[in-house]
């Protein structure tokens, strides 16, 4: 049980340091060896738990949708009018944006990331034309 917990906190501080990383500078000038080292991992207990920079983009991606995804089910489930719901989770997407670098990391890699169809895209983060 001691090393699935240690295993956990691994993956977790792999995650928060890519999340940091991304928000700071992106996707494509993310390195691996920056993540690592910010996560305080070597770069084989990183690649442990992500095989890839895209899984691990990916990986940020996915706790970013669940934290959002949670306070929209929230404000759905709330007392009260659907307008004030809409206004509350208007509010919480807005503080969490501010003081969630997971969530923050998440929006940017899905306006910036890496595409997984494999289009190009432009630097705002739209499909390059065909």
């Amino acid at each position: 049980m001691v090393k699935q917990e240690r295993a956990g906190r691994t993956r977790q501080a792999v995650l928060l340091a890519a999340a940091e990383t991304f928000a700071q500078v992106g996707f494509e000038a993310a390195s691996l060896v920056d993540i690592s080292r910010r996560a305080g991992v070597s770069k084989g207990a990183l690649y442990f738990h992500f095989v890839s920079k895209q899984a691990l983009a990916d990986g940020v991606r996915c706790a970013s949708g669940r934290e959002v995804g949670s306070a929209a089910l929230r404000a759905l489930r709330a007392d009260g009018p659907a307008l004030q719901g809409l206004i509350d989770f208007s509010h919480e997407l807005a503080r969490m944006l501010r003081e969630d670098v997971v969530v923050r990391a998440g929006v940017r890699l899905g306006r910036q990331g890496p595409r997984r169809d494999g289009a190009p895209e432009v630097p705002d983060g739209r499909p390059a034309p065909v």
